[in-house]
């Protein structure tokens, strides 16, 4: 099994969500040693934002490209490769803004991409990635979760769900990790940071099960 790593924060040691998908990770190789982590840090090699040249190379033979539209494809086409070979893919993706870190942004900007990551289809698309399991692990200082009243700050969670759902990627776990030291006192911190391990090692055990059953298309 591969699994690629996408860390999208900027917080170093002190990210909540980096730390989270770390142990995620390192507890699946130690169960599954012979699997391999791809890992790409967004945060240590930001990815372009899409341009005229990138929009301009969409619905063009490669053969056609200009140096700067081959410069930033090659780009894209290397992210998407590393997604079609992956089984599951692992996020740390925190919440800035109320929405996704603009590294990972333009990330998905490069890889929902026509003929790539979906198709045309009766329905409007088809995405291409269907069978992986994608976990996201988001550290946040609000909580925004259903019954807050505060579900219309989040523009975290929805965002991602639909572009995964738009390449195919249905199966999705998302960890919400708030954690703030301005509202909360250490012990509940540690409390709910021990919560939120166990929701990853129930994911873990569910990606466990599934592991031999169903084969990526």
């Amino acid at each position: 099994m591969s699994i690629l790593y996408l860390n999208a924060s900027l917080g170093g040691e002190h990210s909540h969500s980096q730390r989270l998908a770390g142990e995620f990770l390192a507890a699946w190789q130690q169960d599954f040693p012979n699997d391999q982590i791809i890992s790409r840090n967004l945060a240590d090699n930001p990815p372009p934002f899409i341009n005229s040249a990138f929009t301009g190379a969409l619905y063009k033979p490669q053969a056609d490209y200009t140096p700067e539209e081959a410069e930033i494809m090659a780009v894209s086409d290397q992210y998407i490769d590393e997604l079609i070979a992956a089984d599951a893919i692992v996020i740390a993706a925190p919440v800035y803004n109320f929405t996704l870190p603009t590294l990972l942004k333009a990330y998905f900007d490069l890889v929902v991409r026509f003929g790539r990551t979906f198709e045309s289809a009766p329905e409007g698309s088809r995405g291409l990635l269907g069978g992986r399991k994608v976990l996201v692990v988001s550290a946040r200082l609000g909580d925004y979760r259903k019954g807050t009243g505060r579900e219309h700050f989040d523009h975290h969670e929805p965002y991602l769900r639909f572009v995964l759902e738009r390449m195919g990627i249905t199966d999705v776990s998302y960890i919400a990790a708030s954690q703030n030291p301005m509202l909360h006192d250490e012990a509940t911190r540690q409390a709910q940071m021990n919560q939120y391990r166990e929701e990853l090692n129930q994911v873990r055990q569910t990606w466990a099960k599934a592991r031999q059953l169903q084969p990526v298309a």
